[in-house]
């Protein structure tokens, strides 16, 4: 049967078996697109996942809760970004789906069980201009619940320096309910991570208003050029 790959809307023929037809729907992505989406190995630095070392340098340089721990599924390599790209800021919100399932099974396979799931949110200028977010549409698999409330507009994240970064996102983040979330062990969504400051920041929210640990998962991950 013929399908259309999300990613380059290319025709291509893809092999029906019943699989396909009555276990899962496959995503539909043709061969040299799926070829160019290289899962992370995740066996690096024990809070990040970073691969090649056990302590990133970025971790080594956050002094915040040592409950947060997050793995990524891609690198965020120029493929990736500019399949996030055309997600995020071109409105094409179908390629979730590129993302969606495997980010499921990436928090299964690495923290297993969790009590509440939540999206990063974003402002609420940002949501409206953008339509929607990115998060949100992540966590398809997830049943994510509102925990967390944006208390102040961050400077935009992908001009910043890593001080930069974590400067711009101390305090931006407050519990929308501290006895839903006390003593409960928090998963978060996001769609990168670069240097872990919106994350940590949101994590250190949660951590302080009772959450027992939180873990999070995103779509890519910025490798350091010195880890």
């Amino acid at each position: 049967m013929r399908s259309c790959c999300l990613i380059c809307q290319q025709s291509w023929r893809q092999e029906a078996d019943w699989l396909n037809v009555f276990y899962a729907r496959p995503i539909p992505l043709c061969t040299i697109c799926t070829s160019q989406l290289k899962p992370l190995d995740n066996k690096g630095c024990r809070v990040c996942g970073h691969p090649g070392v056990d302590f990133c340098s970025d971790c080594r340089q956050r002094s915040g809760s040592s409950e947060f721990t997050q793995r990524s599924l891609y690198p965020y390599n120029p493929f990736v970004k500019d399949v996030l790209t055309a997600f995020k800021y071109r409105g094409d919100a179908k390629l979730a789906e590129v993302f969606s399932r495997e980010l499921y099974l990436l928090a299964v396979s690495n923290f297993q069980k969790w009590d509440l799931a939540a999206c990063i949110p974003l402002t609420k200028e940002r949501l409206r201009v953008r339509g929607f977010n990115q998060a949100e549409l992540l966590a398809e698999h997830f049943t994510p619940a509102p925990l967390l409330e944006r208390t102040s507009p961050p400077s935009k994240q992908s001009k910043s320096s890593a001080a930069g970064r974590r400067l711009n996102t101390e305090h931006i983040f407050s519990c929308s309910d501290s006895k839903q979330i006390k003593g409960k062990r928090i998963l978060l969504i996001d769609d990168i991570y670069t240097t872990g400051a919106t994350l940590h920041a949101a994590s250190e929210a949660l951590i302080q208003d009772g959450a027992s640990s939180v873990k999070g998962v995103t779509a890519a991950r910025a490798l350091l050029k010195n880890s």
